[in-house]
C-alpha cells in the first residue's frame, strides 16, 4: 500500500494505491532497460489499468524520467488529460492541443507525433528514461485505426532513441477486446494482460472504506475490480439492484443475438462457446485470457467467479446477472 499516491474512488472517497507490486516491478524494469515495441496493456473495464499507469508515471517522474500519461477519453482541459502536468510539460501541451481545439486528451492522442517532437525539443531527453502512456486510445480514435496508430507509436520509439533517450517505454491501454485481436497479428506491439486485483489487494482496498458487506462477499461479486466496488457502493450496497441493473442494461440487449442456450452454457462454463464469448467480449462482458502474456499473476480457473482456462467473465457479477436474467426469462416463457 502506497499512501503517497492516492486515488479517487467515488463515492468511497480517496484511497491509497494498493497491491500491483508484481505488475509495477515488471513495468519499472521495462522502463529501465527500454522496450523496442509499444506495450498494449489490456484487461477488464475498471480493473485498475489507468491507476497503475498513472502511478507508474508518477513514480517515474519523481525518479527523474521524462514521463507523460495521456487520458485519450478526457473531455476536459490538459489538467484532466495529462499527468503529471509539470510547468514545462504544460507549456508543450498547451501549444500542441491548443492549436487544434477540442478535448485535450483526444487531441493529444491524435497529435502524438507533434507532442513527442516538442518534448524532444524542449525537454532534455538525452540519456534519460522516457515513458509515454496513452490510455483508452483505441476507444478514442476508433478500433479500425488501431493498427496504423500503434505502428506510429512504434516509430516514435525509434525517434526517441535517435534523439538520445537512454531508454524508452511506450504503453497503450485498452479495455475492449477488438483492438487486442487486431493488434495481436502484428510484430510491432507486445500485448500484456492486466487482471483485476487479487484477493489480498481487494482486502487492502476494502479496509480503507466503510463497506457493510463482508470482504468475501465483495470478492465473490467483484472479483477484485475496483470500479465494480464503486458501482455497488453507489447503489447503497444493494446487491439485488446491482445485479438487476447489469442484467437489464448490459446483458439483455444481447440475448437475442446470443440465444438463451448459448448464454446458459457460458454461465456454466466460460470456455464452452468461444464464438459466443467473442461476441460478449466486443461488449466488454467477457475477455479472452492470455496467461502467457500477463503482467501479474493470471487468474486461476474458478467456476463461481466465471473464470475458465481461456475465457472469463470480466466480473463475477456479470455472470450472476446473466444467470439472473436467464431465470427471469425462463419464468416468463413458462407463463
Amino acid at each position: 500500500m502506497d499512501c503517497g499516491f492516492r486515488v479517487a474512488l467515488p463515492p468511497l472517497g480517496s484511497v491509497c494505491f494498493v497491491d500491483r507490486g508484481l505488475e509495477f516491478e515488471r513495468l519499472w524494469g521495462l522502463l529501465g532497460r527500454g522496450a523496442g515495441v509499444p506495450l498494449l496493456v489490456y484487461g477488464p473495464e475498471g480493473c485498475g489499468k489507468s491507476t497503475l499507469l498513472r502511478y507508474l508515471a508518477w513514480r517515474a517522474s519523481r525518479d527523474g524520467a521524462v514521463a507523460v500519461y495521456i487520458d485519450a477519453l478526457s473531455g476536459g482541459d490538459p489538467e484532466e488529460a495529462v499527468y503529471p502536468l509539470t510547468a514545462a510539460l504544460r507549456e508543450i501541451v498547451d501549444e500542441v492541443a491548443g492549436a487544434a481545439g477540442g478535448a485535450a486528451g483526444r487531441v493529444l492522442a491524435g497529435r502524438i507525433g507533434a507532442l513527442v517532437a516538442r518534448i524532444v525539443e524542449r525537454l532534455e531527453a538525452s540519456g534519460r528514461r522516457v515513458l509515454l502512456v496513452v490510455d483508452d486510445v483505441y476507444q478514442a480514435i476508433g478500433v479500425e485505426e488501431a493498427s496504423a496508430y500503434t505502428k506510429r507509436l512504434y516509430e516514435l520509439i525509434h525517434r526517441l532513441y535517435e534523439a538520445g533517450a537512454g531508454s524508452v517505454l511506450v504503453v497503450a491501454a485498452t479495455s475492449e477486446g477488438v483492438s487486442r485481436r487486431i493488434l495481436a497479428r502484428h510484430s510491432y506491439v507486445l500485448p500484456q494482460m492486466l487482471w483485476n486485483l487479487g484477493r489480498s489487494g481487494l482486502q487492502e482496498l476494502v479496509s480503507q472504506v466503510d463497506a457493510p458487506l463482508p470482504p468475501e462477499t465483495l470478492w465473490r461479486l467483484t472479483g477484485g475490480n475496483p470500479r465494480a466496488l464503486s458501482q455497488l457502493a453507489t447503489l447503497g450496497w444493494d446487491v439485488d439492484s446491482w445485479l438487476g441493473l447489469l442484467a437489464v442494461e448490459r446483458i439483455r440487449p444481447l440475448l437475442d443475438s446470443i440465444g438463451r442456450e448459448r448464454l446458459k452454457r457460458l454461465v456454466e462454463d466460460p470456455d464452452s462457446d468461444p464464438e459466443a464469448a467473442s461476441i460478449l467480449e466486443e461488449h466488454n462482458l467477457m475477455i479472452r485470457l492470455s496467461r502467457e502474456a500477463s503482467l501479474g499473476e493470471a487468474p486461476e480457473p474458478d467456476t463461481e467467479l466465471g473464470i475458465g482456462r481461456d475465457w472469463a467473465w470480466q466480473l463475477p457479477a456479470l455472470r450472476l446477472a446473466a444467470e439472473k436474467l436467464l431465470t427471469r426469462t425462463k419464468g416468463r416463457e413458462g407463463l
